[in-house]
Parts: C-alpha cells; sequence; structure tokens
C-alpha cells in the first residue's frame, strides 16, 4: 500500500528511489514491477561500501540496492559524469577523445556506472548520529541531484536519520520527511535546525518547535509562531508572532461541500497545491504581527524582514515541527504529540477541521 501511494503521490516526471538489502530487494523488485510495470524499471543501482563484517561462511556482503522506477515515459534524469581509468593508467592518445591525469594516472570522464562506490558514515565522522542505517550525505545528494533541480520537492516517507530532508536543505529542494519512529524525528529535526532550516508551527497551541529551537542550541534558528508569545517556552529563539487569513481556507470547505468531495483533500489540493505551508506567505494567508521583544538582538528587525521575504520566495526550507494539543473544552487537558505526531479527536488539529465543518454545514 506504501508504495501504491507513493506512485500516487509522484510528479508525472519524477523517479521513485528504494534502498534495500539482500534479504529482500528481489522480492520488492517483483512487488515494483506490478505497480509501476517493468517498463518503468530505469536501473538498478549498486552502492559498494567498505563497512560491515565478514564471514567464512559466504562471500562479504559489502552493497546495498538502489531500485529507480519512473512514473512515466517522460521522467527526469541527469547522469552525471566520473573517472574512468586507463588501462595501466596510461594514456591512450586516440584522437577526439579527452585525456586527463592525476595522481593516480590517466583517465577519461564518462557517463556515471550503475555501481556507485561510497563509503557509509565512519564512526568518527562529523556527520554521524548513532543511528544505525544513516546513509551519507554524499549518497543523498548523488540521488537529489541526478534526479531534482532547485526548488523541487523531495519526499522521504522513511526518513530515518534525516540525511534525506538535511541534503536536500543544503541543494535548494524542498522536502518532505516522515517516519513512525520517535527517535528518527527527533534526530532528523535536530540536524535541521542545525542547517538552519525555519520551523513554522500552525496552530496557536503550538509550543513544541520552540522548545526544539531552545533544545538545539542551534544559531540563527527562526520560530514563526501563529497568534502566540513564546517568550515562557523558548524565551531565546523565538522571533515572531503572525496572524493568519482564514479566509481562502474556509471558501475551499464551502468549494468543497459545494462540489460533494471530502473537505481535507479539496483544501489541500485546491488553496496548498503544493502543500508547502510557506505558500501562506506567497498569497498573503500568512502575515507577521510582531517581534518577540524578550528577545530582540542588534538587527532583529532586519533579520525579521529577510526571513519573511525569503518565505515569500521559497527561498527557506520549511520543517513543520512538532506540537502539544490541546482540548479547546479543557485547556488545562493537553496532549504532548512530541513524541510520534499522533492526534486524538480533541486536538486542536482536528477541532479545526470540525470547525470547518460546522461552518459549510450552516452555509449548506
Amino acid at each position: 500500500e506504501d508504495e501504491q501511494l507513493e506512485r500516487e503521490l509522484l510528479a508525472d516526471d519524477g523517479l521513485l528511489w528504494v534502498h534495500l538489502d539482500w534479504h529482500a530487494v528481489h522480492y520488492v523488485k517483483v512487488m515494483l514491477d506490478q505497480i509501476f510495470g517493468p517498463e518503468h524499471f530505469i536501473n538498478e543501482i549498486i552502492w559498494q561500501y567498505k563497512s560491515g563484517g565478514s564471514s567464512k561462511r559466504h562471500f562479504a556482503r559489502k552493497h546495498d540496492t538502489l531500485l529507480l522506477y519512473a512514473k512515466t515515459k517522460d521522467y527526469r534524469l541527469h547522469v552525471g559524469k566520473e573517472k574512468s581509468y586507463n588501462r595501466g593508467r596510461r594514456p591512450y592518445r586516440f584522437r577526439g577523445v579527452e585525456e586527463f591525469c592525476d595522481e593516480m594516472g590517466w583517465y577519461t570522464m564518462v557517463n556515471q556506472k550503475d555501481v556507485w562506490q561510497i563509503d557509509m558514515v565512519g564512526r568518527t565522522s562529523a556527520e554521524r548520529t548513532g543511528y544505525a542505517t544513516q546513509k551519507p550525505l554524499v549518497l543523498m545528494r548523488r540521488i537529489i541531484e541526478s534526479s531534482t533541480e532547485e526548488g523541487d520537492l523531495c519526499a522521504d516517507f522513511f526518513c530515518g536519520s534525516g540525511s534525506l530532508p538535511v541534503a536536500a536543505a543544503m541543494m535548494g529542494r524542498r522536502f518532505l520527511a516522515c517516519d513512525r519512529s520517535s527517535s528518527a524525528l527527533n534526530i532528523t529535526r535536530k540536524r535541521l535546525l542545525e542547517e538552519g532550516c525555519v520551523i513554522l508551527s500552525q496552530h496557536s497551541d503550538t509550543v513544541g518547535p520552540a522548545i526544539a529551537c531552545e533544545e538545539s542550541y542551534a544559531k540563527d534558528v527562526y520560530h514563526v509562531g501563529y497568534n502566540i508569545d513564546m517568550t515562557d517556552a523558548a524565551p531565546h529563539t523565538s522571533l515572531a508572532g503572525t496572524r493568519i487569513n482564514w479566509t481562502p481556507y474556509i471558501l475551499g470547505a464551502v468549494k468543497a461541500v459545494m462540489d460533494n468531495k471530502p473537505i481535507e483533500k479539496t483544501v489541500a489540493g485546491t488553496v496548498h497545491p503544493n502543500q508547502d505551508m510557506s505558500a501562506g506567505f506567497k498569497e498573503n494567508w500568512v502575515e507577521m504581527t510582531r517581534l518577540n521583544t524578550a528577545v530582540l538582538p542588534e538587527g532583529a528587525q532586519e533579520q525579521l524582514k529577510e526571513t519573511i521575504k525569503n518565505l515569500r520566495d521559497g527561498k527557506v526550507q520549511v520543517f513543520r515541527g512538532d506540537y502539544t494539543g490541546v482540548n479547546p473544552n479543557d485547556p488545562k487537558d493537553t496532549v504532548d504529540l512530541r513524541g510520534g505526531f499522533t492526534e486524538n479527536k480533541d486536538s486542536s488539529v482536528s477541532s479545526f477541521h470540525y470547525i470547518l465543518k460546522d461552518v459549510v454545514t450552516v452555509l449548506q
């Protein structure tokens, strides 16, 4: 079911990368052929590395597999170049063939092959998080560079240590990252904060992202909270408050009822075509209202203006952080959602949908 949904979400010119090891790759390949069609299979990439142990009972297992599928025949793929050393590392001197030389010998530049030699994240590496299945940023950057362009939306539905969203942020791509594991989300959040990603919280009772900023000790991280003074929750990181223009959301819900379509799906698909919260700034659905005067360092006003401009221009990465749900009927009844992004029927997210339905029912 996950792979079927991923195909539906994939852009017509997009590509799906699936990373597996020897345990399951042969089973998943058959399944993906059924979902995408064998004609849409592009490549089997062998990721070769040096890490791991060995055994006298089998040859040392030193590679994983990346399966690459397209949704349509109009996919985008940028095949890079790599060094190919001459036999004997000596010059060929063929007419019309450009050759180069380094400390290893003579080589030519050829299209990248389907065997990638990229080391695992080493034990002493600065990027190491301790997450068991962490992927190296070099691998993520190659995947992103070969299949997307700046401004494209990348998604990792099993993000683990967060290597893909971090690499996407570094390379100017928008990103969506998901995982069932709370430890994975915490590690991903921390790495994104260290990259200077903007934390954007969605509801007036949201304090989780501000706390995340506060705990991360990251510098120059902006937290934009809707209609709330974050001074108590995070006095050193909360920069601004905001005001929401609900009109587009209400109109979207009304249209959904008139068209006999699900409210949430229509609002997300029509009002937020990219499901990117920074779009709210571009369309003036959300506007900054005030600075947090408790943390007003020199130059804060200029920083705020720059943040607003970057949000509207889509030049910053937006990470939807965790939050604390509050029962609207009992403010003392709160649900800490920072651990797993689950919500109950009394959380602010759900109650907002109830309000939408009530409004359109009255109008109807």
